[in-house]
């Protein structure tokens, strides 16, 4: 007799395959495809045990409803929801069950392959709303500082004073170090942390990084390792420090341009 509890176990079958089927999908989108087709096959082996395994067995249960007793008829066709059949005979209990049950099974079939292609469907939306920790950009914070009496201490960028050395003054210079500072604002500790510094060609930079070749040769390039960034309160500066130098003869001892500015962020 096709009780709910065999309803139950073949929900349970088919959750299981849907569920596969989704993490099988996700994986494989995100590289890892020795998992996805471990989950693939999974899933696979629960919907076919649902399709082959329990719709038999329903089937024989299907099929044996006659023989069983009366009143365990009526007690199925009582959890079936179904009314009036208190009086009926056997024979017309039976063909009331049956109809019954007839168009739960085309329901059934429908709804699983609606779900299927449902839970196809949704893989690039559970890839995009649970991306590998690789596709996730990292956050930070980003400072300038200033070393004052051998000590460090954060400053706003339009707080940055450039001074000038009596070298600076006889080689008709002026040199602008870059002292940025970097935080790691995630909940982990960042990982291989490198900072590149990208200038206009037009500047002249002295740096003791390691340099990098741009493509287009429109732009000096400089890499800053840092290793490891604990996920703390504190910023870790860039080390060793680039330097702009600028010849007195480009610049106006007027009031600072936009350009000064943004140069200084």
């Amino acid at each position: 007799m096709r009780s709910f509890t065999e309803l139950a176990q073949r929900a349970v079958l088919f959750l299981i395959g849907l569920v596969g089927i989704c993490v099988s999908g996700v994986w494989f989108l995100q590289g890892g495809r020795y998992g996805a087709i471990v989950a693939f096959c999974g899933a696979m082996a629960a919907l076919l045990a649902d399709f082959f395994w329990m719709s038999k067995k329903s089937e024989l249960s299907r099929s044996a409803i006659p023989d069983q007793p009366v009143y365990e008829l009526k007690a199925l066709a009582r959890d079936m929801g179904l009314k009036g059949f208190s009086s009926l005979p056997k024979e017309e209990l039976v063909a009331l069950i049956r109809r019954r049950l007839d168009p739960l099974s085309r329901r059934w079939g429908v709804f699983k392959w609606i779900a299927v292609i449902a839970a196809f469907g949704a893989i690039p939306g559970l890839d995009w709303l649970m991306p590998p920790p690789s596709r996730v950009p990292p956050q930070y914070a980003i400072a300038w500082y200033e070393r004052t009496e051998g000590k460090l201490r954060l400053i706003p960028p339009h707080d940055v004073e450039v001074a000038v050395s009596t070298d600076d003054i006889l080689g008709d210079r002026v040199r602008i170090p870059i002292h940025l500072a970097l935080r790691n604002l995630d909940a982990v500790p960042l990982e291989i942390v490198r900072v590149e510094l990208s200038y206009d060609a037009d500047l002249q930079i002295s740096s003791s990084g390691k340099a990098k070749i741009d493509p287009s040769d429109r732009r000096p390039v400089y890499e800053h390792p840092i290793g490891t960034l604990e996920n703390t309160e504190h910023y870790t500066p860039l080390e060793p420090v680039d330097t702009i130098t600028i010849p007195t003869q480009f610049l106006c001892f007027a009031a600072p341009s936009r350009q000064d500015h943004q140069l200084l962020h």
